[in-house]
């Protein structure tokens, strides 16, 4: 991440180095254009502060300029002197390359220091003392780079310097101009000499004809042309302007152009024009110094600056992947280790008994409900064999062979008997598995045993209840058996001579008597009937022989006698039928006994109206039902009470105060002779809105009654 970090900072002062462009400095004050470009040198990673010497070109000594950062310029000058002395400073100016020195400084700090020298082509001009607090690890890449600013600063500031004395000179030398008209020949020679010790090249040009009227040394070094025959030339021929109108006009001009060499080669430069006047006329005094080597240094600093960007980027991508696997690898590691927390607290909090063992079947851990439930502490079980703890009246044969299949991989599952510390003995439902590591080699076993001692004592409890329930219904069954034949025997004798004397006395008062003795033993017979039939079909003691019938047939037979009982109440009885092929397996004789409960039921709860049988199909899903429904127009009943009315011995209107008579078995005894049937009863009801009673048989299609 560090390396990532300085690459980066690296590539700040890359960029910062290719932001640097002289020319927008060219009006601005020497100490503006000196502090800009130690800004650049505080780029650096780790850089503290930048402090700029430049020789003096009178007594060729190093004058201090400015710094940037945090710097005193006493402690600055003082850093400079030990410099001197140490030999530091004349070791960089022979050699023409930095220099890293460590120094003690006031405050007994050991601070480094690096020594960059700024040169020009003549020479070295001045130097740039950086105060470095760290180092980077692309140190190679960084003093390149700083080699390179350097010496496109360098130039930049001797290009500044060089300015300024030709504008003093050309100041000098149009007051001498003004001052001595009289003494122009001599003025000239003094001035040529002077521009051939100035280190630009500088040519002077007849503005009227364009032509080149003079040149100094560094001119004709630069074109690669002797003074005599540049003289007389047109500048054109040379000089390739960018924009000829900025440098025609009559105002001072800079920019940069390119030289056509006489080699017939083009080279950049920085071309600087301005008027003069000499003896009456106007010439243009041109210089110009060669930039071929910054450019050069500029190309290999965007070079390298694309080179660190992609460097950066690939590294930034490498260190993203990278950070990104971290993540993922933290966050499975801390998925686990909460998975491992959990599991942890889920077996020691586990209301179970929970044990590890070694191969030999040793105790290793146990919970806290371990020892709740068998009374051992876990000190006092660590090491031991865990089948201490099976009371003997287990076998010992079991006890092997549950091993052996566990030693073999295999689960166990069953119930044993344990015995607590005290002596006590308590049933437990223990399961055994075998722990794996990833390679799939058993390395543990895991024995997980629950107290079942009141599961098995109302186990126990449960099967002795079962049995008296099973010896009462046995004799519930013989004593039905005994009522049928005792109750039946004599109820037969009453309704056959209670019905001789209603149709043989002729006392009305003696018939009427007769008649309700009738009706009373009717009533007493159909109740004994419901209780015996119910009997029949809780014990399945009862003969099921069904056949494919079409009901609407079944149906039809049995109106006649159900319209006798609606009349006698004054209400309608209709049969609808919507299908007249609907076949089902049925019993018949069941099948009329349960239809008759259900419209007797309807009649019997149906003050005016009328009751309505219809006979259709339906389907549900992939299953077909015959469906009888029987409508009636009755009391209704309320939805709370839709599961109640079949239920044996349950009515709507309970108690001595109900409204109807009956026991309440009708519906109970047809829910279980259609479920005989593979079907079900469903009820729609509402109070005073009427009941609809709808029976589902599965639906015979395709039945031919002829092939049958």
């Amino acid at each position: 991440m560090k390396s990532a970090n300085s690459n980066i900072e690296i590539s700040s002062f890359a960029a910062a180095i290719a932001s640097f462009n002289p020319l927008a400095l060219k009006d601005k004050p020497s100490f503006e254009i000196f502090d800009y470009g130690l800004e650049i040198y505080k780029k650096i990673p780790g850089c503290n502060s930048v402090s700029l010497f430049l020789l003096s070109e009178t007594d060729f000594n190093f004058a201090y300029k400015t710094s940037v950062g945090y710097v005193i310029p006493s402690e600055i000058k003082n850093i400079f002197d030990e410099l001197v002395q140490s030999g530091s400073l004349a070791q960089v100016l022979n050699t023409g390359e930095y220099l890293e020195k460590e120094l003690d400084t006031n405050s007994n700090k050991v601070e480094n220091y690096l020594i960059i020298p700024l040169a020009i082509q003549t020479g070295i001009i001045g130097i740039v003392i950086l105060n470095i607090k760290t180092r980077v690890s692309n140190q190679n890449m960084l003093m390149n780079l700083c080699k390179i600013f350097s010496n496109y600063f360098a130039q930049t500031i001797n290009s500044i310097e060089l300015k300024k004395e030709i504008e003093y000179l050309k100041e000098i030398t149009e007051q001498k101009i003004a001052y001595k008209t009289n003494d122009i020949v001599k003025s000239t020679r003094e001035l040529k000499a002077i521009l051939d010790t100035v280190q630009v090249g500088i040519i002077i040009v007849d503005k009227s004809t364009n032509l080149i009227v003079d040149a100094n040394l560094v001119a004709t070094e630069i074109i690669g042309e002797s003074k005599e025959k540049l003289i007389g030339i047109n500048e054109e021929v040379h000089f390739i302007f960018t924009d000829r109108k900025v440098f025609s006009s009559g105002e001072k001009a800079i920019g940069e152009v390119l030289l056509k060499k006489n080699n017939g080669s083009l080279i950049p430069i920085i071309l600087t024009v301005a008027n003069i006047f000499l003896d009456g006329e106007e010439f243009r005094i041109e210089s110009f110094i060669d930039i071929t080597e910054r450019k050069r240094m500029e190309d290999e600093l965007q070079k390298a600056h694309y080179e660190l960007e992609l460097k950066v980027e690939e590294r930034t991508k490498e260190l993203s992947i990278t950070n990104l696997e971290l993540q993922n690898q933290i966050r499975e590691r801390i998925r686990l280790e909460e998975e491992k927390l959990k599991l942890y607290w889920a077996v020691q909090q586990s209301p179970i008994s929970v044990a590890i063992t070694d191969l030999d079947g040793n105790i290793e851990y146990v919970n806290p409900q371990f020892t709740e439930m068998n009374g051992y502490s876990f000190e006092e079980v660590k090491g031991k064999d865990s089948f201490f703890l099976k009371n003997e009246t287990n076998s010992p044969k079991d006890l092997k062979i549950l091993r052996t299949n566990v030693m073999m991989g295999n689960k166990w599952h069953g119930e044993l008997i344990n015995k607590k510390n005290t002596g006590e003995e308590f049933w437990v439902s223990s399961f055994i598995s075998p722990l794996e590591n990833i390679n799939g080699t058993i390395t543990n076993f895991l024995e997980i045993e629950e107290d079942i001692t009141r599961k098995i004592i109302a186990k126990q409890e449960l099967q002795r209840a079962k049995n008296k329930a099973e010896e009462q219904d046995r004799l519930k069954s013989r004593l039905l058996a005994n009522m049928s034949h005792e109750f039946r025997t004599p109820l037969s004798g009453i309704l056959g001579f209670a019905q001789i004397l209603t149709n043989e006395v002729k006392d009305h008062t003696l018939s009427e008597m007769a008649r309700d003795i009738y009706n009373s033993g009717r009533r007493l017979m159909d109740t004994l009937n419901g209780v015996l039939n119910l009997s029949q079909l809780e014990t399945m003691d009862l003969s099921v022989s069904t056949e494919v019938i079409n009901l609407p047939e079944v149906l039809n037979q049995q109106k006649e006698r159900f319209e006798a009982a609606a009349t006698a109440k004054s209400i309608d009885y209709k049969v609808e039928i919507i299908r007249k092929q609907l076949y089902a397996q049925i019993d018949v004789k069941l099948f009329l006994q349960a239809i008759e409960y259900i419209i007797q039921n309807a009649i019997k709860f149906t003050k005016k109206g009328s009751v309505t049988v219809i006979a259709d199909s339906i389907q549900e899903d992939s299953n077909k039902f015959a469906v009888i429904k029987v409508h009636d127009t009755g009391v209704g009943i309320h939805k709370n009470n839709h599961q109640i009315i079949f239920e044996a011995f349950r009515q709507v209107s309970e108690g001595y105060n109900r409204d109807y008579e009956g026991i309440g078995l009708g519906l109970t005894l047809a829910q279980k002779i259609i479920s005989l049937m593979n079907g079900f009863i469903a009820v729609e009801s509402e109070p005073s809105k009427g009941s609809t009673f709808a029976i589902y048989l599965p639906l015979v299609e395709k039945y031919n009654p002829k092939a049958s």
